[in-house]
């Protein structure tokens, strides 16, 4: 019996090891990383093209796509949607963390988004304000756009950042390559 618990074990740690890490990778609060152009979801690197098959194995599969000129993919408890221009890849996705009065889409996630968001180690929340975003990241030279958010570009890389009228609740953020626009 003790030879039998020596062999047994080792699998037995290693399924449990496996099992947390699906659960820590596929959390309900992931952890978004911006920096330098890179993105990093719960420690993972992505590199360039995104695709789908790589936020699948971070985020977990989809609630629900949506097709189209982009393919939807809605993630609802975790406030994030993803746009899929071609077959694999990923162009941009967003970061849901209030209602935008703009938009009424049925693809949109029925959650909020909880996780944590860090761009070039500056944590943004649901709460700050534009004046402190663009103090913190200056390096993206943040400018309003034509759809009503600000958009702010760096190492490749953009940013739009949707408020409320009062410029101290950010509703959504999207964040995708520069050239897949």
């Amino acid at each position: 019996m003790k030879k039998f618990k020596k062999v047994l074990f080792p699998f037995v740690l290693v399924a449990l090891t496996v099992l947390l890490g699906a659960w820590v990778y596929q959390s309900t609060s992931p952890d978004i990383k911006v920096e330098s152009g890179g993105l990093s979801i719960n420690q993972l690197s992505f590199a360039f093209p995104w695709t789908v098959a790589r936020f699948n194995e971070t985020l977990g599969k989809a609630d629900r796509i949506d097709p189209g000129y982009n393919d939807i993919h809605t993630f609802d408890n975790l406030g994030i949607i993803l746009y899929q221009p071609d077959e694999l890849t990923i162009s941009d996705f967003n970061i849901y963390y209030a209602d935008d009065p703009d938009e009424n889409m049925e693809f949109l996630p029925k959650a909020y988004f909880t996780g944590s968001l860090m761009v070039e180690k500056f944590k943004i929340t649901g709460k700050t304000p534009f004046k402190k975003l663009n103090k913190a990241l200056p390096q993206y030279n943040f400018k309003m756009s034509l759809i009503d958010a600000y958009r702010g570009e760096y190492e490749n890389l953009y940013i739009y950042v949707k408020y409320d009228k009062a410029e101290k609740k950010i509703l959504w953020i999207s964040i995708g390559k520069k050239g897949n626009e």
